[in-house]
């Protein structure tokens, strides 16, 4: 276990990058390919503040997220489709990290710290903060629809 103050160092280095625009230029002439972890977001239409949607890792930062972009797998792959939809560009910041898979679950506590609100659509803390492996579920298509609606009215972006 990291001593809290090398955590708060691990989300302070992502909470420093700024938003950038979510799409599919973006990914395919500057997002790596190379690991590390990422924050997906969407602008609050009231507040004007970047409201964090996802925290991801992976080992090939373009592939996942020309994934999310594409995919219609995960909550957050449903969100990006709708925010494109209504016109309102997702954001998206990043940190290369050798040690991706251990501190994207840091980075999730360290948010929910700071922020007061974990990632709206992710579903767990994150590999390896301190919550063990279990089967996936699948969501039904109703708790997919509820996932994306309670983001909706967080962000404030549904019609």
């Amino acid at each position: 276990m990291l001593f809290p103050q090398m955590k708060g160092q691990i989300c302070d280095k992502l909470r420093r990058k700024q938003w950038k625009n979510y799409d599919r230029d973006f990914v395919a002439t500057t997002v790596p390919k190379k690991g590390g972890v990422y924050q997906i977001g969407a602008r609050h239409k009231r507040s004007k503040k970047t409201i964090s949607l996802y925290v991801g890792e992976t080992n090939n930062l373009k592939r996942r997220s020309r994934e999310h972009l594409n995919g219609k797998r995960q909550d957050i792959d449903e969100a990006i489709a709708t925010l494109t939809q209504q016109n309102i560009s997702p954001k998206i910041r990043y940190v290369l990290d050798k040690n991706h898979k251990h501190n994207e679950g840091k980075f999730v506590e360290c948010l929910t710290k700071r922020e007061g609100y974990r990632p709206l659509l992710n579903r767990r803390a994150g590999n390896s903060a301190g919550v063990h492996k279990r089967k996936k579920r699948q969501k039904s298509g109703s708790q997919i629809e509820r996932s994306l609606a309670e983001a909706c009215l967080e962000l404030a972006f549904c019609q």
